[in-house]
Formats: structure tokens, sequence, C-alpha cells
């Protein structure tokens, strides 16, 4: 009996909420790559995958504490309610 030979699968990759050249988002949720009518549960998943990825202990890109501290910056903007309002409307002037 002849085996036919497997073909491997490959994963496409997910368009995301950045994924299109002129992004007008923005820069926090630039930073964790999500739509602007994101919903808390998408913040919060957005910060987790991000925080894991480039938490500087377990990360080896040299900039992962700098790109850290800009995703903490953004989820704590983006996860208040306040915040998250005050910045929608005020976008360019935002100072936390």
């Amino acid at each position: 009996m002849i085996q036919k030979a497997r073909r491997k699968k490959t994963r496409r990759p997910k368009k995301r909420a950045g994924s299109t050249k002129d992004d007008t988002r923005p820069y926090y949720y630039k930073v964790l790559d999500i739509s602007t009518d994101a919903s808390r549960d998408e913040i919060k998943k957005a910060y987790c995958r991000l925080s894991i990825l480039y938490h500087p202990d377990a990360s080896t890109d040299p900039d992962a504490e700098k790109k850290m501290k800009e995703i903490n910056k953004a989820h704590d903007v983006l996860s208040d309610p306040d915040k998250h309002a005050r910045y929608d409307n005020f976008e360019n002037a935002f100072k936390c």
C-alpha cells in the first residue's frame, strides 16, 4: 500500500486591526494592536498577549523594557473608562 505524502498545513496569519498600511488609529490603539471599538475583554487579551511576548525577563528583544512600558501605559489608559473617554476625545493633548 502506497502512502500519500502529507502536506504540511500552513497557518495563514490572522488579519489584525493594525494590518492596513494607512493606519489612522490613535497611538495607544496601535501599541496594543486593537481596533478603536475594542471591548474591555479585547483590550485585556491584547495586553496579556503582548506582556507575555515583551516581558523583559522572558524576551530576547533588546528594546523589551521600553516596549513593555508603552504597553503598560496604553493598557492603563484604555482599561480605565474615564481615561479612555478622555483619550478618545483629546488624543493629541492627553497627559496621564
